[in-house]
């Protein structure tokens, strides 16, 4: 009976050790991740003001080291029939825009047209609750021109001649079933032709991109009409690589 008893009592206290050492071993994670972030060229704002348009300079957003950046934040839509029928931004950096500019387009293609330049845009979609993560890229294409009409003397049997030029092209990938009236975080990485998507700290989508992408020196636009009824908040950019194990880092931090 007496051998039974202290059984018990051992292995009692080495599932109490083992409950201690999981718990610390958790919240040495947990205050791991919490660490301030200090990543080379790093933007953060606490706060993005959803309520009128705004800029944040090419001095305050870098052009991307090594063809890589994250971007983090949190996003609360509040009604997502605001604006409805049209495509709402939320943000973009690249083609330049007047704060007295309306951006009234319903489809896609408009977009392409008039805001070429965008390395992210984010924008939600003029009927549904999925954003849009675009990205603009460069890819090479054979054009033929005729050589005989440049050089009249040229042999016609070297008449059609190939040239490579570049191309421009606006990709995308979209992020769908967005909830309504809550906070949640994402987190959009660009490395190469890779394009990954973290929502609340977990691999949500991620893409291949088929030409390379475009990194831009310009201005990055936030919120220019027409726009969201939402709030952004902890809103990170980071032109560097940055490692894995960031990431959780970076979503840990987006609540503080």
């Amino acid at each position: 009976m007496n051998t039974k008893k202290a059984n018990i009592k051992i292995i009692l206290f080495f599932s109490i050790v083992v409950v201690c050492i999981y718990v610390i071993y958790r919240l040495y994670l947990f205050l791991r991740n919490k660490l301030p972030l200090n990543f080379k060229d790093m933007y953060f704002s606490k706060h993005i003001d959803t309520d009128s348009s705004s800029k944040l300079t090419s001095k305050e957003i870098k052009k991307p080291f090594d063809k890589e950046f994250t971007l983090s934040f949190n996003i609360l839509i509040n009604n997502s029939y605001k604006n409805y029928g049209y495509w709402r931004h939320i943000l973009h950096k690249g083609t330049t825009l007047n704060y007295t500019d309306i951006l009234d387009y319903t489809y896609w293609e408009n977009i392409h047209q008039y805001i070429p330049n965008q390395c992210p845009g984010i924008w939600l979609h003029p009927k549904k609750n999925s954003l849009r993560v675009a990205i603009t890229t460069m890819g090479y294409s054979d054009k033929e021109i005729n050589r005989s009409d440049s050089h009249p003397n040229t042999n016609n049997l070297s008449k059609i001649q190939k040239l490579n030029y570049e191309k421009s092209n606006l990709e995308y990938l979209d992020i769908h079933n967005i909830e309504e009236n809550i906070n949640t975080h994402f987190i959009i990485q660009v490395k190469n032709h890779l394009v990954s998507v973290y929502k609340n700290g977990k691999l949500l989508i991620s893409k291949h991109l088929e030409n390379e992408p475009f990194f831009n020196s310009k201005d990055m636009h936030l919120n220019f009409k027409k726009n969201i009824d939402g709030k952004l908040s902890h809103f990170y950019y980071i032109p560097v690589p940055i490692k894995t194990n960031d990431i959780q880092k970076i979503y840990m931090n987006s609540f503080l």
